[in-house]
């Protein structure tokens, strides 16, 4: 006799014993009602009566609930995996600049590659190979690497894999970590900077801000005293692709001395730019909005330094300069440490109300004098021409 269709359940003959077949029903993760095939072997068939296997048939439907979770499937795309599970997880503990950059990391760099894969067809030697093959930085691949080693992780965790194939693949050295600063030669030459790049430069240089700080700070920011010895600058956040946001570590926030050369600088510069109020950016677009690091970098810095035949500079390298000559001339470790405001310095700067200690006030002003003697005595009316801003 024929089965009957829309039948849960049914009896099979395998090696002598009895194997219940019955059907169950889940929801799947993307919300899809799916029935799944099960099966479980019962007794030998000389210890249990066709009717009695056909019952425990039965105990075994009515023990399903009508439609239940469906255990996480490795057969999940990691793309689906990532939009629906990885990333609303993931952008509730990034902060803001981390919230835009790493989802275009992956967006842009894993999934094209890895999207359409189940998760449980990724290998450790398919994994590798793509890390050996990319052409990007050291840095960055390592950056690629942990934000998929992330993502398995938590799929491991929501229990859609055993293992992690990011896990013991090895991101290689082809060179050593970046160490440049300039030279005092190189300094030198960059001394020909002309505008609103040199003061950039002597802001970097002498101050060793992260380009974030630099391009966030507002004419607000400068706190000129009195006396010479109290003009400071405020750090109170940064900016990363137009959006301000808070800086990088809660010890960055603080002020940082300001020297002669800079306040001069300043002061000569201001006098040539549209946008001079109070809440207005120091170095901003035309639209009053603060220039773009990576942009101005690339389109506009490096290119007038190559000109000058110096190359390879980084944002990095300056704040590089800056610590080093720091210590060499006039300043200490933690001196160092308080201007540059690490976050695991011994000393540092204070937030907000706290003055900055004199021996780093001092230790700045030399600095400055040593780098730059030939700018401590320049004429403020030839300085800067009248601003053409980018």
């Amino acid at each position: 006799m024929a089965r009957p269709r829309h039948q849960r359940g049914w009896l099979e003959q395998s090696n002598g014993k009895w194997v219940a077949h019955w059907y169950t029903y889940v929801r799947l993760d993307d919300g899809q009602e799916k029935r799944r095939e099960r099966e479980k072997a019962l007794e030998l068939k000389t210890k249990m009566r066709q009717w009695e296997a056909l019952k425990e048939v039965q105990k075994l439907i009515d023990a399903e609930p009508a439609l239940k979770q469906a255990r996480p499937d490795p057969r999940t795309s990691l793309d689906w995996f990532y939009t629906h599970r990885f990333k609303p997880l993931a952008t509730a503990r990034w902060r803001g600049s981390t919230n835009a950059s790493q989802p275009y990391a992956i967006e842009k760099n894993l999934l094209p590659r890895f999207g359409a894969k189940a998760l449980g067809d990724i290998t450790r030697f398919e994994v590798q190979t793509w890390l050996d093959g990319l052409k990007f930085s050291r840095a960055y691949v390592r950056k690629l690497r942990t934000l998929l080693h992330h993502i398995f992780e938590e799929a491991i965790d929501q229990e859609y894999l055993d293992r992690n194939p990011v896990t013991r693949t090895r991101v290689h050295q082809e060179k050593g970590p970046s160490s440049r600063f300039l030279s005092l030669a190189e300094i030198a030459t960059l001394e020909n900077l002309e505008g609103r790049e040199r003061l950039v430069f002597h802001m970097l240089t002498l101050l060793g801000l992260r380009p974030g700080e630099l391009f966030a700070r507002r004419w607000a920011d400068w706190q000129d005293a009195p006396t010479a010895v109290g003009a400071k600058l405020h750090i109170a956040d940064d900016v990363w692709r137009g959006t301000l946001d808070d800086t990088k570590t809660p010890g960055s926030k603080a002020f940082v001395c300001l020297p002669k050369l800079l306040r001069d600088e300043l002061a000569a510069y201001r006098a040539t730019v549209e946008w001079t109020e109070p809440q207005d950016f120091i170095f901003c677009h035309r639209r009053g909005i603060p220039l773009d690091a990576h942009n101005y970098l690339r389109r506009v810095f490096k290119p007038r330094c190559e000109a000058l035949k110096v190359s390879g500079v980084t944002f990095q390298c300056f704040r590089r300069t800056c610590s080093t000559y720091l210590v060499k001339y006039g300043g200490n470790i933690k001196d160092a440490q308080a201007h540059l405001r690490h976050a695991n310095a011994t000393t540092t700067l204070g937030i907000y109300t706290k003055e900055i200690p004199e021996s780093v006030r001092a230790a700045v002003e030399e600095l400055s004098r040593v780098l730059f003697p030939k700018a401590s005595s320049f004429s403020q009316g030839n300085l800067f021409k009248k601003a053409t801003v980018n």
